[in-house]
């Protein structure tokens, strides 16, 4: 076996029922990221290797980490917990599932996604630093209610951890309450697990209960108490989550302002976690930005506006509109109340205008389509402009086809360009005209459907 430092056990395997979804509780999303991914990028730079614990939706847990930690997946491996039988069975599944020989083991829960990197490494550091066989971190919480709280002997070191059903009246009122991670040297984490029993009120093997065994047999018990409970805090149903998400909203946007960035409303602005805006941009109220979203300096984006998986060039405008899977370049303005689809390429000083709609269209600079018009599998030149609810029939009904409109077009209003067809460099189109054929370089096409005059000769070169 290889030797290696440290390694993370994840128990995710519950049920999650107070979620009351068919989704498995690990997998529900705040700011971009499930719960689980978000502890797994937490723990990679801290640690050697992830071994997470999964059993409810394995396949699902499997996929989206496969994904979301795919520059480090060769460090990440599964174990299946087929029986909850509680945290001290789940790390016994994630011991078993070991590839390296680690001297100490963390164990962190798949649903604390407020954890982060610095966080945990002062608590492993703590941990190397005492020479105890268990850390155990700690939160004095305002509400201890569903929380084991943490009762400590006359010197102030952790005795024991009491799981709340089993708390007596007395230590319902201790307010300093048990969190996770926990950090243990695996060679004692491996004799006190086979200790463990099932004497409680929910005949489970409590992990916690490792300290009661440590201090039994003098082994030295450290803590670590977090400064900002929150960070510590888990998610067992909706209301959790959306508390957990705010915090981390906040947080997020914080960030982005202390780099530079103008929120005029952040409460009412939404950016996710893997979002990247440069210093110099405005975001307007309502602007919501998700997945892998950039945005460069000097945009203003809003207000209303929903971008997703989408890079945005500089100083660029978009204004109430939603665009997704699109690339825009600089100095672009989108709105308001457009929608562009997966796959549009904007070019530098287009613009698109009112009630527009794009998918899979690359539009050429200096081009304008200022409103009430749909473009699909469009390529257009530069300095096109396309009139008032200009439209292009891809689809026949079984398959979509392309539209090719050249440099310096000018289309009439309710033009509509029947796919597959091309339109040519400095060409029109009369207002109304239903293009079925080629129309070449300069001429004009006008009626239903359109007749090409290619002895037209256009205002410019009269």
């Amino acid at each position: 076996m290889n030797s290696s430092s440290l390694v993370a056990i994840v128990p995710a395997a519950g049920l999650g029922t107070r979620m009351k979804s068919q989704l498995p509780k690990f997998l529900h999303p705040l700011c971009g990221r499930t719960m689980i991914s978000h502890i797994a990028l937490a723990l990679e730079p801290v640690v050697d290797e992830i071994i997470f614990v999964v059993g409810n939706g394995r396949e699902l847990v499997e996929a989206e980490l496969k994904i979301t930690c795919a520059e480090f997946i060769d460090r990440i491996a599964f174990a299946e917990q087929k029986e909850l039988l509680g945290s001290g069975h789940a790390v016994k599944m994630g011991l078993a599932a070991l590839t390296s020989s680690p001297e100490n083991i963390i164990v962190a829960l798949g649903d604390m996604p407020l954890l982060n990197s610095s966080v945990l490494q002062e608590m492993c550091d703590a941990f190397e630093s005492s020479n105890a066989e268990v850390l155990v971190s700690t939160a004095i919480m305002e509400n201890p209610f569903g929380y084991g709280r943490i009762v400590r002997d006359e010197n102030n070191i952790v005795r024991e951890i009491v799981e709340e059903n089993d708390c007596d009246t007395a230590q319902t009122r201790i307010t300093e309450c048990n969190m996770f991670p926990f950090v243990l040297k695996r060679s004692f984490l491996e004799i006190a697990l086979d200790k463990l029993d099932t004497n409680n009120s929910q005949g489970e093997q409590y992990l916690t209960d490792v300290v009661a065994i440590a201090r039994d047999s003098s082994k030295a018990v450290t803590s670590y108490t977090y400064q900002n409970p929150s960070v510590a805090q888990g998610a067992n149903d909706r209301k959790q989550l959306a508390d957990l998400e705010k915090i981390m909203r906040d947080e997020i946007n914080s960030e982005h302002m202390k780099n530079g960035v103008t929120f005029v409303d952040p409460s009412n602005t939404y950016v996710d976690a893997d979002v990247e805006i440069e210093a110099d941009v405005t975001l307007m109220p309502g602007t919501i930005l998700q997945g892998k979203t950039r945005i460069a300096s000097g945009s203003v984006i809003g207000p209303n506006t929903r971008i997703v998986d989408s890079v945005v060039g500089a100083n660029c405008v978009i204004e109430s509109s939603t665009i997704k899977e699109s690339t825009l370049e600089n100095r672009v303005t989108v709105g308001p109340y457009a929608s562009l689809r997966a796959g549009t390429v904007l070019r530098e000083n287009v613009h698109v205008g009112t009630f527009v709609e794009m998918k899979k269209s690359d539009i050429g600079k200096g081009t304008k389509v200022p409103h009430l018009s749909y473009l699909g599998d469009a390529t257009v030149g530069e300095n096109a402009n396309l009139g008032a609810g200009t439209t292009t029939a891809n689809y026949d009904g079984k398959d979509k086809h392309a539209t090719v409109i050249g440099d310096g077009v000018k289309t009439g209003v309710n033009t509509v360009l029947v796919a597959p067809v091309k339109v040519d460099d400095g060409a029109y189109t009369g207002a109304g005209a239903v293009v079925v054929e080629d129309v070449p370089k300069g001429a004009l096409a006008k009626g239903v459907p359109a007749r090409v005059d290619v002895e037209w000769v256009s205002p410019e070169n009269r």
